[in-house]
């Protein structure tokens, strides 16, 4: 028989939550509905997938849904009030998963630790946050996001050619909708010292912030750097790429795609272990300057036994740990562990 959950997700935008909704939906035979914010663009997201939504303007719409629906398990993202109300409806399981880091006041932190009968967090800063507002670390579970993998493309040079790439250059992207403008301009650094056969490829570059990175190029003849703007599809950019430059540890959702098409990590040292390790599956660096980030990208291009192995190691890690089939079997285990308590 199916264990009929309840997502509640407070999100106005389709986020980190959103997808994952959507992911486990389509990898788990259970029986879901969502509610989300009256407004919120997920309604129709979840709506055109097929997915069962309804929307809530207050607290107490929220209450009659889960009466109306009678769910085995509400499942509560990220926000506090609403695991402290699914908390309040005693007979009901609840799980909770942490997406961002977030703090409470100090009465809160008291109650935390006992209002889920089931906690995730999805990254090492959101399992870190929900021990600092009090729960214990032997409850959380560590659950990461997974994304689809890339969808492969079998001619590449065609893409290469509509981004003035040539096929014999060693392509490095970074995702500038993710990363503080300081380090990209540290990118433009790097691209400065490396040779003409290495593009550098900045991808959804925001409209302002694009013009002057495409001054800078034009000044300074950086004939490697391609600057991209903003993308649909990040399909394209990810398979002629050969490794990825990762600034923010939070962008999971980008990171993994790169991971799924076997794109070796260019990251720092406070980067997490479990999804980047350096000499195995990427490069871990001191600092994002354009010193370190030249010889990262050169020895990863002059190596091809050792680029050929992080590629491989790349492909297992996501195959093992980010793929959304890993996602969706361990949060059904979540489910059926609290079910049978």
């Amino acid at each position: 028989m199916k264990i009929k959950v309840l997502h509640i997700i407070p999100d106005q935008n389709i986020g980190i939550a959103g997808q994952q909704m959507l992911a486990i939906y389509k990898n788990m035979n259970e029986d879901f509905r969502v509610i989300v914010p009256v407004g919120s663009q997920l309604k129709q997201f979840f709506d055109s997938n097929g997915l069962p939504c309804t929307t809530y303007a207050e607290m107490s719409d929220v209450k009659k849904a889960i009466k109306l629906a009678e769910p085995d398990i509400v499942h509560t993202h990220t926000s506090h009030e609403l695991r402290i109300l699914a908390h309040k409806m005693s007979k009901i399981k609840t799980v909770h998963t942490q997406h961002s880091a977030v703090s409470v006041n100090f009465f809160s932190k008291l109650l935390s630790g006992r209002l889920s009968h089931a906690v995730i967090a999805t990254t090492k800063e959101a399992r870190e946050s929900l021990f600092k507002m009090g729960t214990s670390m032997k409850r959380i579970r560590m659950i990461y996001n997974g994304v689809p993998a890339i969808e492969q493309c079998d001619d590449k040079s065609k893409i290469r050619q509509q981004y003035n790439i040539p096929d014999d250059t060693f392509v490095v992207t970074c995702f500038a909708s993710v990363n503080p403008e300081a380090k990209l301009e540290n990118v433009l650094d790097a691209a400065k010292e490396l040779p003409y056969n290495v593009i550098m490829l900045i991808a959804g570059v925001a409209d302002g912030h694009k013009l002057a990175l495409e001054a800078r190029v034009r000044d300074e003849k950086l004939q490697n750097v391609r600057i991209l703007g903003e993308l649909e599809n990040i399909n394209d950019v990810i398979n002629i790429a050969n490794a990825q430059i990762i600034f923010d540890a939070s962008c999971h959702q980008l990171l993994f795609a790169g991971m799924s098409a076997g794109k070796p990590t260019i990251a720092t040292s406070d980067f997490d272990y479990y999804i980047v390790q350096d000499k195995v599956n990427g490069l871990i660096i001191p600092s994002f300057s354009a010193e370190e980030l030249d010889d990262a990208i050169t020895r990863l291009k002059e190596n091809p036994q050792m680029y050929n192995d992080m590629s491989a190691e790349t492909l297992l890690r996501y195959n093992n740990r980010f793929s959304v089939q890993r996602m969706a079997r361990e949060i059904e285990e979540v489910y059926l562990g609290i079910m049978k308590a």
